[in-house]
C-alpha cells in the first residue's frame, strides 16, 4: 500500500469496560457512537487473561503474550515460594519495551501515537509519540513520554491528587468525566500534530468509577444515594462515547478501522466469600493443628484493614515489609490472613490470592516452599489431580451452587519461560463469589459489609470487543475472542506480518471476505530488539504508585 491508501487505525480502551453497562445505555440512546459501531460492525464480549488483572490484561494487549511469556501476574513480581508470598519489585515496561503491537507497527513504516496504556513507564522511542499509562506511573516526569518534552507540556494528564488519594465520592463524580476529555483532547491533538495512522488510548476513569459506585447500581442500595449516585458509571462511559465519535471522525470515518476493547469487565462486588484453604481442608488438602489464630483477632485486624484510607495502609504495610525481618514479617502476614493454625508440615497444598474472580493454589512442595511435604514427580501430579476433582465439584452449602466454574494446571493456560514460576493451579469462581483465605468461617461466608462499603465493584472475566471500518463485517456478534487475539488482529489490519511469538490468533470472523481474500494471513519469525529502559523507581516513585494504586482501589 502507498500512504495515500493506507487505511487507519484507531483503538480505544474502556479500562473495565462492559456490555453489562454498553447494551442498557445504547438502547436508551446514550451512547450514539458506540451504538453506530456495533450496528455498523461488531459487538461481543472479550475474554480476559487469567487473572483478569489490569497489569497482566494490558501487558497481554501490547505484547500478544500470555503471562507465561511475560511473566506478570500482578502489579508487582511475587516470591510464591514463600507461603506469604511477599511482592519483590513493582513491574515495568522494562520486559517487553520494544516489542509491543506499536513497534511492529512502527517497524513497518505506520506512524503510531500511543496515549496512557497501563504499563507504559518508562516510555520508549517509537515511530511517533507515547505517553505512560496512569498504572504503574509515578505521575509526570520526563520518562514518562517520548518525546520527553510531552511530559511537560501534559502535566496534568493523569490522575489528579485529589481523584486518586482518598478521594471523596464528589471528586470522582467530578473528576473522572474531566480526565476522560482531557485524554480525549491530548490524543486528538497529538494525533493531528504527528499524524499517526495507529492511534491507542486508554480511558481509565471508566473502571475507577466501577470501582468505586457500581453498587449505588444495585437493587438493595438506598434510594437517596442511588438516586444520587447511580448514575455516575453512565456518565462515564458517555463521555467516553463522545472521545471515541471525535477521534474517529477526525481520523476519517471512511478509511478507519476502529476497536475499543476493555482489559477485562466489571461488576458488583461478590456477596459471597470462598474460604479457599477451608475447603481445601475439608478435601484433607491442608492441615490445621491447635494453635489456631482467634477469630475475633483476625476479624479486628481486617476491619481496622477496611476503615483505613487506601494509600496509608498499603505504606504501613510496605514499611512493615522492608523494616522488619523477613521472618518475623512472613509471621505477621500468615496471622493477619488466618493461616497462623496451618500444619505446615501435613499441608499439601494452600491458596494464594489473585485477582477476583480467579484463585491461585501452590503445592506444599519439597525443596520450594520451606517446609515443603509432596514430592515432586507423581506424588506432585496426584496432588493437582485431587485439587482439581475437588474444586470441580465444590459447593456452597448455604445455595447448592458449584462455586468454581473452571480449575486448570498452570500449563493447560500459559506457556513460556515464566509457567514454572506461577502458581502450580487456578481457579475461576463462579459470578457472586471471592476467595479468602480464612479457615474460621467455614467453606463459604457473606461479604462482609465493611468489605463492601469500601469495595463497591470488582472485575469480571469478560470484557467488550465492538469494531467497525472499512475492513470490518457488518452486523457479527463473535462469541469466544479472547484479549490475546486482539493484538494479531490489529497487525493484520494494518498488513504488518503477525509474529509467531504472539499467542492469540487473527479474528478471522469479524474481517469482511473481501479484506481477507486480498490480504493473506502473513506470519513471521523475526522478532524486534527489545529496548532498554529504566529497571527500577526510586523510593519516591515507587510510594507514589502504591499511593495511586490504592486510591485507584486495586490494592485491598
Amino acid at each position: 500500500m502507498t500512504n495515500n491508501t493506507k487505511r487507519q487505525l484507531l483503538v480505544v480502551g474502556l479500562d473495565g469496560g462492559t456490555l453489562d453497562v454498553i447494551e442498557p445505555l445504547i438502547a436508551q440512546g446514550r451512547l450514539p457512537n458506540l451504538a453506530r459501531i456495533k450496528s455498523q460492525g461488531v459487538a461481543g464480549p472479550l475474554r480476559s487473561v487469567i487473572p483478569p488483572r489490569s497489569a497482566p490484561a494490558w501487558i497481554g494487549f501490547m505484547t500478544g503474550w500470555n503471562p507465561g511469556r511475560h511473566g506478570v501476574l500482578d502489579f508487582w513480581q511475587r516470591d510464591w515460594r514463600a507461603y506469604s508470598a511477599p511482592s519483590t519489585r513493582l513491574v515495568t515496561s522494562e520486559a517487553f519495551a520494544g516489542q509491543t503491537i506499536w513497534d511492529y507497527a512502527g517497524a513497518a513504516g505506520w506512524r503510531v501515537g500511543v496515549v496512557t496504556v497501563p504499563v507504559t513507564y518508562p516510555a520508549w522511542s517509537v515511530n511517533g509519540f507515547m505517553i505512560s499509562g496512569y498504572l504503574m506511573s509515578p505521575g509526570m516526569t520526563p520518562r514518562s513520554a517520548f518525546p520527553p518534552s510531552l511530559a511537560e507540556r501534559y502535566g496534568n494528564l493523569n490522575f489528579p491528587e485529589a481523584y486518586r488519594k482518598g478521594a471523596s465520592r464528589e471528586a470522582v463524580m467530578r473528576e473522572g468525566p474531566r480526565m476522560i476529555r482531557s485524554l480525549g483532547q491530548a490524543a486528538a491533538e497529538l494525533q493531528h500534530e504527528y499524524d499517526c495512522e495507529m492511534l491507542v488510548v486508554v480511558l481509565g476513569p471508566v473502571d475507577k468509577a466501577q470501582h468505586d459506585f457500581w453498587r449505588y447500581r444495585e437493587p438493595d442500595c438506598p434510594p437517596d444515594l442511588r438516586a444520587r449516585y447511580g448514575d455516575v458509571i453512565d456518565r462515564h462511559y458517555e463521555v467516553a462515547d463522545e472521545v471515541i465519535g471525535e477521534l474517529w471522525q477526525q481520523m476519517g470515518v471512511e478509511k478507519t478501522n476502529v476497536v475499543v476493547i476493555s482489559d477485562h469487565g466489571g461488576g458488583p462486588y461478590p456477596r459471597r466469600c470462598f474460604h479457599t484453604n477451608y475447603a481445601l481442608y475439608e478435601y484433607g488438602l491442608l492441615a490445621m493443628g491447635e494453635a489456631a489464630a482467634p477469630a475475633a483477632g483476625v476479624s479486628a485486624l481486617r476491619a481496622l484493614r477496611f476503615r483505613l484510607r487506601g494509600d496509608l495502609y498499603h505504606r504501613l504495610k510496605t514499611w512493615g515489609q522492608r523494616l522488619l525481618p523477613r521472618r518475623t514479617w512472613d509471621g505477621l502476614v500468615t496471622r493477619y490472613r488466618g493461616l497462623a493454625g496451618v500444619d505446615w508440615g501435613r499441608t499439601r497444598c494452600y491458596r494464594v490470592r489473585l485477582q477476583a474472580p480467579a484463585e491461585g493454589i501452590i503445592v506444599n512442595l519439597k525443596g520450594r516452599q520451606p517446609q515443603g511435604i509432596v514430592a515432586p514427580g507423581a506424588e506432585y501430579e496426584a496432588v493437582r489431580d485431587h485439587v482439581i476433582a475437588a474444586m470441580s465439584e465444590v459447593t456452597d452449602p448455604e445455595t447448592g451452587e458449584q462455586i468454581v466454574e473452571g480449575c486448570y494446571r498452570r500449563e493447560d493456560l500459559f506457556s513460556g519461560p515464566f509457567v514454572e514460576e506461577m502458581p502450580d493451579i487456578f481457579l475461576v469462581l463462579q459470578t457472586g463469589y471471592r476467595g479468602d483465605d480464612r479457615l474460621d468461617m467455614g467453606r463459604v461466608s457473606p461479604t462482609p459489609e465493611e468489605e463492601l462499603d469500601r469495595f463497591r465493584g470488582e472485575h469480571t472475566m469478560d470484557g467488550i470487543l465492538l469494531a467497525a471500518g472499512p475492513d470490518i463485517r457488518r452486523g457479527v456478534h463473535p462469541k469466544g475472542a479472547n484479549l490475546l487475539d486482539v493484538p494479531p488482529t490489529l497487525l493484520y489490519l494494518l498488513d504488518v506480518p503477525v509474529p509467531e511469538v504472539m499467542d492469540g490468533q487473527v479474528l478471522q470472523g469479524v474481517l469482511r471476505e473481501e479484506t481477507l481474500a486480498a490480504r493473506p494471513m502473513r506470519r513471521t519469525s523475526e522478532r524486534l530488539v527489545g529496548q532498554t529502559v529504566a529497571q527500577a523507581f526510586t523510593a519516591e516513585e515507587e510510594r507514589e504508585v502504591l499511593d495511586r494504586l490504592a486510591g485507584l482501589g486495586y490494592l485491598g
